[in-house]
């Protein structure tokens, strides 16, 4: 079936690119997935066929290459295109991106911001959805470097077990000083 060629080929790198990206082969990946965006741009894929998962490892490769500025066009873009082809999970894990950055650079306010608006928009999306989930590790996220502990012990309790969340928990245990050097390990490797 020719006809499903590209898309078997989009799918094969962009999967490939999260691989390399997971174990730390930032360059392969970034070739994968420029792969696969290519692929994605020359065939017309949009919404939920589109590329913004490729093109979210591009932007996280950029990132390892301290290539800032780079990185956070490509995540703008995603995030646009999060919006623009109602993707909202793609939105939230990018803008989450974006809102450390800017955070990162002292603009608290408006990385708060970036939480409320999220907020709305996930209260506006139809059906039921664990997308507040998303929001919640976003705000957890800005709450442990802005050292807002209280709030972060209350969105950690209503995230899943995972483990970004326990390197979270683990980050706001060390920064409060409840963890030990021993216990930050023994937590890490829990479940993991």
């Amino acid at each position: 079936a020719p006809e499903f060629a590209p898309f078997l080929n989009y799918h094969i790198n962009a999967i490939k690119a999260m691989r390399d990206f997971t174990q730390g082969a930032y360059f392969d990946a970034y070739e994968a997935a420029s792969t696969a965006v290519t692929i994605a741009d020359l065939n017309q894929f949009v919404g939920i066929s589109g590329s913004l998962d490729a093109q979210i490892v591009q932007a996280r490769c950029l990132s390892e290459f301290l290539r800032t500025k780079e990185s956070v066009a490509v995540f703008e873009m995603v995030r646009a295109k999060g919006l623009e082809w109602n993707q909202t999970p793609w939105y939230l894990v990018v803008d989450g991106y974006l809102l450390r950055e800017v955070l990162s650079v002292g603009q608290v306010e408006q990385s708060f911001e970036g939480i409320r608006k999220e907020r709305e928009l996930v209260q506006n999306f139809p059906g039921k959805n664990n997308l507040d989930t998303l929001v919640d590790f976003n705000e957890t996220f800005l709450r442990i470097k802005v050292r807002d502990f209280d709030r972060a012990n209350i969105l950690l309790t209503r995230l899943p077990e995972s483990l970004s969340a326990n390197r979270l928990g683990v980050l706001a245990g060390h920064m409060v000083g409840k963890l030990n050097y021993s216990e930050r390990i023994d937590r890490l490797n829990t479940h993991y």
